[in-house]
């Protein structure tokens, strides 16, 4: 802490030119005591909490990069299944052609053996 109240107590009455402590110094001093004593649990208190802030931030941009790089991915495989969509489409349409021309020469055929 910046300050000792029990110091600075005990410094004004040495300052005062007092000989001997009144009844009312005893609770004042406890009083302070006990100030000091909460002042410093809530400086290890605070202490505590922004530790767990710093961790938890890390963890947080540690999260952020992981959801990133999975983006990335999921794009990547978007991509890959739209180029398959449209293979398979081409090829599809292919083999519709290939059908159409065997249906043909199946047609001549017969109709070759008709003649």
């Amino acid at each position: 802490m910046g300050f000792d109240l029990n110091k600075m107590i005990d410094e004004a009455g040495e300052d005062s030119g007092k000989d001997s402590r009144t009844d009312t110094d005893s609770p004042i001093k406890s009083a302070v005591n006990d100030l000091d004593e909460e002042l410093r649990k809530i400086a290890e208190r605070k202490e505590e909490v922004m530790n767990q802030i710093d961790s938890l931030s890390g963890d947080l941009e540690k999260d952020r990069e992981l959801e990133n790089e999975l983006q990335s991915k999921l794009n990547h495989l978007l991509e890959e299944e739209s180029k398959l969509h449209s293979k398979r489409r081409d090829l599809q349409m292919e083999l519709d052609d290939l059908s159409d021309k065997a249906s043909k020469i199946s047609r001549l055929k017969s109709e070759m053996t008709d003649i």
